[in-house]
């Protein structure tokens, strides 16, 4: 007969109580917040060396460029089109305004009347020059108000000023070489009498900005016509800019 094997006495299970549920929560938790902690350690030791390679050859070129500055070698060219920017902004010309000499002509022209007069063409205006309004003077219009006591020499002149902005602004935009005062203002009167549009396309301004500044002189005097007349007081007006511009 075979012997008989013992069985086993069957262990009754042990019940998890709520509070050892919690308890191997936390340690599940614990175990795998320590298994990230190692895989980013591990990843930041395999990238570290790359990184500091990264930095030294960073800093071996900030020491040689400053070694190089400190012995007076040549420093980091600008690119090719900064440099042409630097070059073109150092070789214009600040602009400039109108002084007491162009002033002075323009007045000496135009004439100063502190009432209000029809122009020769038949506009209103006021002081030296200033258009008031085109047609002829009424005592109506709104913008005859301000004037309709008439003006000082003072308010003439700044008048002459606001409008000269004009020839001034052109004078300044279309000459690319630097001006002496008196060729500036020699200029603006000018432009303030013929207008942009025809210093523009002068002979004139192709001399000056090709700085043949005794040929652009005698241009001046080309600029005596009216309705193909000739005009004496434009002909004293051309010779005093034609000098006032060769004036030092």
């Amino acid at each position: 007969m075979k012997p008989s094997r013992r069985r086993k006495k069957a262990t009754p299970k042990k019940k998890t109580t709520p509070k050892k549920k919690a308890t191997r929560k936390k340690k599940v938790e614990r175990r795998k917040a320590q298994s990230k902690k190692g895989v980013a350690k591990t990843r930041a030791k395999t990238r570290r060396p790359a990184a500091k390679a990264r930095g030294s050859a960073r800093s071996r070129k900030t020491s040689a460029a400053a070694k190089g500055r400190a012995k007076g070698g040549p420093s980091r060219a600008p690119r090719p089109r900064a440099a042409a920017v630097i070059a073109n902004f150092a070789g214009a010309p600040a602009p400039m305004d109108v002084g007491a000499g162009g002033l002075a002509i323009i007045k000496e022209f135009e004439g100063l009347k502190t009432e209000l007069y029809d122009d020769p063409v038949g506009h209103c205006s006021v002081g030296y020059g200033h258009l008031v309004h085109k047609g002829n003077c009424d005592g109506k219009a709104a913008s005859e108000q301000p004037f309709i006591h008439g003006i000082s020499e003072a308010d003439a002149t700044a008048l002459l000023r606001q409008d000269a902005r004009t020839a001034v602004t052109a004078v300044n935009d279309l000459v690319t070489v630097p001006l002496n005062q008196n060729q500036f203002d020699a200029l603006v009167s000018f432009v303030y009498n013929v207008g942009r549009g025809n210093f523009g396309g002068s002979t004139l301004l192709t001399k000056v900005n090709g700085k043949r500044f005794s040929e652009a002189a005698a241009e001046f005097a080309k600029w005596t016509h009216a309705g193909g007349t000739t005009l004496p007081g434009l002909v004293r007006r051309r010779k005093a800019e034609a000098d006032l511009f060769e004036r030092p």
